[in-house]
């Protein structure tokens, strides 16, 4: 790919953004040009699959500025930003990229579904679920944040996810959009997530659940 020489502002603000704490457990500076890259401050002509990773990362710290009140975004951005493989936001690219689809039209899907990701991540361990302590190495949410915190941070990345689908997918007609909606909705609750969530909580202690 082609980058053009970002500026040193640029550098500033995504410092800034780290010692905030908005980024949490990456190497920043190998990945300076992805986020200037997500802020429109950085021309790349053709995005290797292979660096899908850093891209959908930048653009998650995008989609998720920390505002107030900043204790629910950095609830919900600690999470998020905790290091992982982001396998469902990479499947949904190399989909769209696979089919012919411009990759840039399906990022805020892409972000989306990582969001919901996590969302079930941060419920899962709960005291009144799997009561884990920890998530990918690090102190899971309620740790962090408290356990009324992480069960309103999981909320929100459950309804801000559709919100960064309206808000941020462009060029894409409406009836595909209403379309893409309704499949999030339909999977993201009883349908599908959270039916998966419920089989789990029945099923512990061997149980078998049909």
């Amino acid at each position: 790919f082609y980058e053009n020489e970002y500026n040193k502002e640029s550098k500033n603000i995504l410092l800034k953004t780290v010692s905030e704490g908005h980024i949490y457990g990456h190497k920043i500076k190998e990945k300076f040009k992805y986020y200037a890259y997500a802020r429109g401050e950085l021309k790349i002509l053709k995005i290797n699959k292979k660096e899908f990773g850093n891209v959908i990362i930048a653009h998650l710290v995008k989609y998720l500025p920390v505002q107030y009140p900043e204790k629910i975004f950095q609830a919900m951005k600690y999470t998020l930003m905790l290091p992982g493989k982001r396998l469902r936001p990479v499947m949904c690219l190399e989909t769209a990229r696979i089919l012919g689809c411009d990759i840039m039209k399906a990022m805020p899907v892409a972000c989306a579904i990582e969001m919901l990701h996590v969302q079930s991540l941060i419920h899962d361990d709960l005291p009144c679920m799997d009561n884990d302590d920890f998530r990918r190495g690090e102190p899971s949410n309620h740790k962090v944040f408290g356990e009324a915190n992480a069960v309103l941070a999981g909320d929100a990345l459950l309804t801000y996810a559709p919100q960064i689908i309206i808000e941020n997918t462009k060029d894409v007609y409406m009836e595909r959009l209403i379309q893409v909606l309704h499949e999030y909705t339909k999977f993201a609750g009883a349908y599908g997530l959270i039916a998966g969530q419920v089989v789990d909580i029945e099923s512990e202690g061997g149980k078998l659940v049909k």
